[in-house]
């Protein structure tokens, strides 16, 4: 991998922006101010006459995949580098080809890598469409296992597969155990967690690399998965400073399943808000600010919108994009990121409005034995109705209109090694 060519800060920010933005991630600030009237007018109660946009479990489903379900697995990832320094084109860089005249520079190539959790959060269940909301955290110190939200997106199959971390079980028991050149499938006795699984083990080889996971035949859940690739050649120097095809980076990635739970969501099962259906983009504003030890820095503008697409089964999928002013006459960064969302999730697009009437102060909603996030209904405040997750490192603020249940604003903080990064937007109108 080639880092991009921008000063370490507008990296570090623009990273911060994806973890921030992506993850829902973090802050502990004075509550959004409710939506002004008229400003959501088709954020409206529901109503009764429309139809039902709601999942219906159906199909041949293992009994614990339903809506509220949260499977974590612990993964890690890294890019090892096949040569020390690769050689590109430059018209400004100071190695010139005495051939051809033309200029290159010298890039040092690093390795890197990381380690955290994935969980997937289980939207919704039904035989043509089965989704989640994957969120991904990094272990920030491992002597502790202190976790950060890095990111989030959406994670779509059906009633054969979702991702690679469920088959249904009828499909691989229907898998005849072979092998050939490229693809190797045998039935095995495999350990996990001090635990033994009657599994299938399915490993797949080509030029550039492998792939190998492990399901449990019994629920279809993915238990192990490995990998590597190597990509193509780079030019690189010889001893003799001449530009010679150099081995590419190899990118390296294992998984490993941690836990299943019930995520206890008071409001999994109620109705989406009708709005949903009818929306067809929702967009928030703000900015963001650092915070270091000697002051904070000029805050920037930054704009995310959903722009919402299939709704049906009780989930939305959406395409979420996020702008970001980085300053010093540098274009704005853009990311987009596919998402989804469903009433039996925490810190999405909405909380059907009647849970958040039955909710008490200061409520835990949920504590992960594994990351260590909770998060705490702490009550309404005007027409918002305002949550907190709260992670080692990082708080978000969430608050919800009390009449529609739809998203008005969230509030971050993350602390950093430099000091703290800010992030706040409001709910600015929806199309």
């Amino acid at each position: 991998m080639i880092p991009i060519s921008r000063s370490g800060v507008c990296k570090a920010i623009g990273a911060f922006l994806i973890f921030a933005i992506s993850g829902w991630a973090w802050a502990e600030q004075p509550t959004p101010e409710p939506v002004r009237k008229g400003t959501s007018n088709i954020f409206g109660n529901n109503n009764e006459d429309e139809p039902d946009q709601n999942q219906e479990q159906a199909g041949d489903f293992p009994d614990f995949l339903r809506p509220g379900v949260r499977l974590t697995y612990f993964e890690g990832s890294s890019v090892v580098q096949g040569v020390n320094s690769q050689v590109v084109p430059d018209d400004k860089g100071n190695l010139v080809d005495p051939q051809t005249g033309k200029h290159y520079r010298q890039d040092d190539m690093k390795n890197s890598g990381g380690v955290g959790y994935a969980q997937i959060n289980v939207v919704t269940v039904d035989p043509e469409l089965v989704a989640a909301d994957a969120r991904s955290f990094q272990i920030i110190d491992l002597n502790n296992n202190t976790c950060s939200a890095t990111s989030v997106a959406a994670l779509t199959g059906n009633a054969d597969q979702l991702g690679m971390y469920w088959i249904n079980p009828a499909r691989l028991a229907n898998m005849e155990p072979h092998a050939d050149r490229n693809e190797r499938v045998n039935r095995i006795q495999y350990t996990l967690n001090d635990r033994n699984y009657d599994a299938i083990s399915m490993v797949s080889v080509s030029e550039a690399g492998y792939t190998s996971r492990i399901y449990d035949l019994k629920t279809g859940l993915l238990l192990s998965s490995s990998s590597s690739e190597t990509g193509g050649n780079v030019n690189t120097l010889d001893k003799n400073n001449t530009i010679t095809p150099g081995r590419g980076s190899s990118y390296i990635s294992h998984s490993r399943f941690v836990s299943i739970r019930q995520v206890d969501i008071p409001w999994a099962q109620m109705r989406m808000p009708r709005w949903v259906s009818k929306v067809r983009q929702i967009d928030y504003q703000g900015g963001y600010t650092a915070i270091l030890q000697g002051g904070a820095l000029p805050g920037y503008a930054m704009a995310v919108s959903f722009s919402i697409g299939q709704v049906s089964h009780g989930c939305a999928q959406a395409r979420m994009m996020t702008r970001s002013d980085i300053g010093n006459g540098l274009p704005p960064q853009e990311s987009t990121v596919d998402r989804c969302f469903g009433s039996a999730m925490l810190a999405g697009l909405w909380v059907p409005p009647e849970a958040l009437q039955q909710l008490n102060e200061n409520q835990l909603i949920d504590k992960d034995p594994i990351t260590r996030f909770r998060t705490t209904f702490t009550g309404i405040q005007g027409q918002s109705a305002i949550f907190v997750e709260q992670g080692p490192s990082e708080i978000t603020q969430t608050a919800y209109d009390v009449q529609s249940g739809v998203l008005q604003g969230i509030q971050t903080r993350r602390k950093t090694a430099a000091g703290e990064m800010q992030v706040q937007l409001q709910l600015a109108g929806q199309q």
